[in-house]
């Protein structure tokens, strides 16, 4: 059976991993709350390293560290592109300010750029793929606040009660881009 080391600064999303490990009875994995420049002095510790939704590793310093931790290969997943049904819908009534987004391939951009300046050979896959979310009018006022003006306040109310109407959820329709880029270490 493989050995896995979970590593993640978030103990919040430990704690979601040690809950799914045991529902599925699996009992080979250790979990660490550390950031992975914990493991930065390392050399091969893993045959594989998987880091998804990474954004430090970016610069070729990094990227060499990374690199000399696995024995075999790298793979790094980002989303790299969001698009939201309903925030387009209510973007045609409400200017929106441009969401503050972890959806970028800025992130997958510096790291090509730091492999190739390694001399890191490697390849990347991209992914697309929908998905449909449950939004409480709630939920979605607090999500659209820091995207609005101070003025817009009342008119956004007006366009969610207009959507919404007495419905306590509407479907959002999610588009999302992901892109993995991969290596074995030279």
């Amino acid at each position: 059976m493989t050995n896995l080391i979970a590593l993640d600064i978030s103990a919040q999303m430990l704690r979601y991993g040690r809950q799914l490990a045991e529902k599925q009875q699996l009992n080979n994995i250790t979990f660490s709350h550390a950031p992975w420049s914990s493991l930065a002095d390392q050399y091969q510790v893993a045959d594989v390293v998987f880091a998804n939704m990474f954004g430090v590793p970016r610069d070729v310093l990094a990227m060499g560290q990374l690199s000399q931790l696995a024995k075999k290969s790298v793979v790094l997943g980002q989303f790299t592109a969001r698009r939201s049904q309903l925030d387009q819908q209510i973007s045609q009534a409400i200017a929106l300010r441009s969401e503050p987004s972890v959806y970028t391939d800025q992130i997958n951009q510096q790291r090509k750029l730091s492999l190739q300046a390694l001399g890191q050979r490697f390849a990347t896959k991209t992914f697309q793929f929908q998905t449909t979310e449950s939004v409480a009018k709630a939920l979605l006022l607090a999500d659209l606040a820091d995207r609005i003006k101070p003025d817009q306040t009342t008119a956004l109310q007006r366009q969610l009660n207009a959507m919404y109407q007495k419905k306590p959820i509407l479907l959002d329709r999610i588009d999302y881009t992901y892109e993995l880029i991969f290596w074995q270490p030279n």
